[in-house]
């Protein structure tokens, strides 16, 4: 791959404009901040690089919105694609310009931008689109491309797919609101007596007594417990952002689920929308339970609940919880397995140890 300067960039965009495919390999929280005009974002988590090498994930599930998508899969068309981030001024082996220049063999010629964007933002700041920025809210992830590949190894791991256009986040809580809306039809069941619900569930009375909920598990710092005297109530306080470890409360969300199970309660987890930190301890329940991969556990969830989408940072810990499973006997012992059926789809049913 080709190093080329900041000028080279800005005359080839004068003279061909949408002929040059510009992608940007910074994390989407940099890439929102400012980014050169035009740019698509294409930007892969560490903890995903060796499934990306191993070629476990598609390229595209990366990129970050339907339209950047698009001029993704349009690729062959374009007469050059230019690869930056920061401000490397060379390549090396193991960087991700190096790492997606290999992925991108078929694609017209590759160029890497010498000083990334910190260089052409200083050389052609006109050129460059800037905004406010995100928390990387993990609300932003759409479960519309989080499926597996059929083609895929057994192993393979699913990766989020923002499909939120980023001209319309102006804050986390707008990435949020357009994939959360203050309506619900109720708790969705995961596996017998176990619920998956967001904000709107865990408030509503009507709502959990329709599901007949006994007890309450509430993954958020601020949400409240509404119900104290009818249900029964624990709280992990984890943030849904980049700091939230909910890993060291993966043994405490078990005992009081399989507790309240075993005592014929009905049990929903709940965060705000639903989407990342309920369904990663629910996923986390069935990989401790029934000692099934993440693979299994996660489209266990997601066949029932389509729309979730635990944050890189949540699947990590996950991936973390599976390795740990997979290097010792047991990290906590699974209760008795009795699922009837290797399907994802079918009813777990359980027996007492």
């Amino acid at each position: 791959m080709n190093s080329e300067d900041v000028q080279w960039l800005h005359t080839q965009t004068y003279q061909f404009g949408e002929k040059i495919l510009i992608i940007d390999c910074r994390t989407l929280n940099e890439y929102s901040k400012g980014h050169i005009e035009g740019a698509i974002n294409l930007f892969v988590p560490s903890l995903m690089l060796r499934r990306l090498k191993k070629g476990n994930v598609p390229l595209k599930n990366f990129v970050n919105s339907d339209i950047a998508k698009e001029k993704f899969e349009n690729r062959s068309s374009c007469d050059k694609i230019v690869l930056y981030d920061e401000s490397s001024t060379t390549v090396t082996a193991d960087s991700i310009l190096e790492i997606l220049s290999k992925k991108l063999l078929d694609a017209q010629p590759l160029v890497h931008l010498k000083g990334g964007f910190h260089h052409f933002e200083q050389a052609f700041p006109h050129l460059c689109t800037c905004g406010e920025g995100n928390e990387l809210n993990n609300a932003m992830f759409s479960l519309s491309n989080l499926s597996l590949d059929p083609a895929l190894s057994a192993d393979t791991i699913p990766s989020p797919m923002l499909d939120v256009g980023l001209s319309r986040l102006n804050s986390a809580n707008n990435a949020k609101d357009l994939l959360f809306r203050p309506d619900s039809s109720g708790p969705i069941e995961i596996v017998s007596n176990l619920f998956l619900g967001n904000k709107v569930d865990a408030s509503s009375l009507d709502l959990l007594r329709k599901a007949r909920i006994t007890h309450i598990l509430n993954v958020t710092p601020d949400l409240p417990n509404d119900f104290t005297e009818q249900y029964q109530y624990l709280r992990l306080a984890v943030k849904d952002d980049w700091t939230g470890y909910l890993a060291d409360h993966f043994a405490e969300a078990y005992d009081f689920i399989d507790k309240a199970i075993k005592e014929n309660g009905r049990v929903l987890v709940h965060c705000v929308g639903g989407i990342s930190r309920s369904s990663t301890i629910i996923i986390a329940y069935l990989m401790l339970k029934y000692d099934y991969s993440l693979n299994k556990a996660f489209d266990m969830v997601k066949i029932k609940k389509t729309n979730i989408a635990p944050n890189f940072n949540f699947m990590g810990q996950l991936l973390e919880l599976e390795r740990k499973r997979q290097d010792s006997a047991s990290l906590y012992p699974p209760g008795s397995i009795s699922p009837g059926s290797s399907s994802i789809s079918s009813e777990i049913s359980t027996t007492s140890c």
